[in-house]
């Protein structure tokens, strides 16, 4: 497999990633990707370095939404 071809399937593969986080965080079904918005980096509550991704995506239905993982940081 060539290096286009792989980086090409982990586009894929990381689509799918961020389409089931969003699934499981909020209940909405990611229909597309749109656009890398930035990222930055941070301390967790346990201390570990960890890296924030922010993308825009398009979803199927905008509602209901329903918080699961990190309903309580707020």
């Amino acid at each position: 497999m060539g290096a286009a071809q792989w980086r090409g399937g982990a586009r894929r593969a990381a689509r799918g990633r961020l389409g089931r986080e969003v699934l499981e965080e909020t209940g909405l079904t990611v229909t597309q990707v749109t656009g890398h918005a930035g990222s930055f980096d941070y301390a967790s509550r346990s201390g570990r370095r960890t890296r924030q991704f922010t993308f825009a995506v398009t979803v199927r239905a905008t509602g209901p939404i329903t918080l699961t993982e990190h309903d309580d940081a707020a």
